[in-house]
């Protein structure tokens, strides 16, 4: 990943072998609830930042952002983000995201599958260590919403 920010510093992270940019912290503008309503799958609501990035990360209008399973943006840091990071089994997670106008999510990934995407770094720059969401005690699901999805198979 190359980047034209100058004030960037850059590590090299062993898990992702990957050269990560260290984004500085953006100012956070506003949070509002947003709705993610494509089936049982997506959550009714969320809550998503809207954010305002210094003038060097603003400028950087082409970067390529690497999500879970490789899914790839193109653009500048969002202006407006937000993740729910769920813990359903030892290494079985699902993520939403909100970024921008998009909403994505996963319902089954592994740590290493969110480690080794850029999440853990624009985590980082607002503050929020990624690996303390990955450490959320299991979710255990209520015996009405497992039974809902399990005749849906």
């Amino acid at each position: 990943m190359t980047s034209t920010n100058a004030g960037a510093s850059r590590r090299r992270d062993s898990h992702r072998h990957q050269t990560v940019t260290t984004l500085p912290a953006p100012q956070i503008v506003a949070c509002e609830d947003v709705s993610l309503g494509l089936d049982e799958f997506f959550l009714p609501e969320m809550g998503a930042f809207r954010l305002h990035w210094d003038d060097a990360v603003a400028a950087e209008k082409s970067r390529t952002w690497t999500l879970p399973l490789r899914h790839v943006v193109e653009g500048p840091a969002p202006t407006r983000f937000g993740i729910r990071v769920t813990r359903h089994d030892e290494d079985r997670y699902s993520v939403h995201v909100v970024w921008n106008r998009s909403g994505i999510a996963w319902t089954d990934l592994t740590r290493r599958e969110i480690q080794d995407s850029d999440l853990g770094n624009l985590l980082a720059a607002m503050g929020t260590n990624l690996e303390d969401l990955l450490n959320q005690p299991v979710l255990v699901e209520a015996p009405a919403a497992a039974a809902r999805f399990s005749n849906m198979s």
